[in-house]
């Protein structure tokens, strides 16, 4: 359960599937690896959706963008400096459809998993 405390109310034991956010990814993928593969799940569904209104409204300036940041990671040479310059791509991609809430739900899933991108890169 999510423990919610309330100054002068006292602590109480929520269902997190009902009352939590995606603010929650970041702790729930600390304490249970498992939730990566969802998070990438629906990167890749938000992900496509973000990249056809990119595509559809971006200005000719952040389609210069992109085209710099896909360099960088054809640049990059190890895992890790592949994936930050991905997540560069990302964020701008999201940007470039011109709705904020992209941009938000784009940092909420990298938020959730950059802290412990290290244990993704594996042996």
């Amino acid at each position: 359960g999510l423990l919610e405390t309330r100054h002068g109310i006292g602590t109480r034991v929520r269902d997190y599937a009902r009352a939590g956010g995606a603010d929650l990814l970041p702790m729930l993928v600390r304490h249970n690896p498992d939730w990566i593969s969802d998070i990438f799940e629906v990167r890749r569904s938000i992900g496509a959706l973000i990249a056809e209104r990119a595509a559809a409204h971006g200005s000719d300036t952040q389609r210069d963008e992109l085209r710099h940041l896909l360099g960088a990671v054809r640049r990059a040479d190890a895992g890790d400096e592949v994936q930050l310059a991905d997540i560069e791509v990302h964020r701008a991609l999201a940007r470039a459809t011109g709705n904020r809430v992209y941009v938000l739900l784009t940092n909420t899933l990298f938020n959730a998993y950059l802290p412990v991108r290290a244990a993704l890169a594996g042996p």
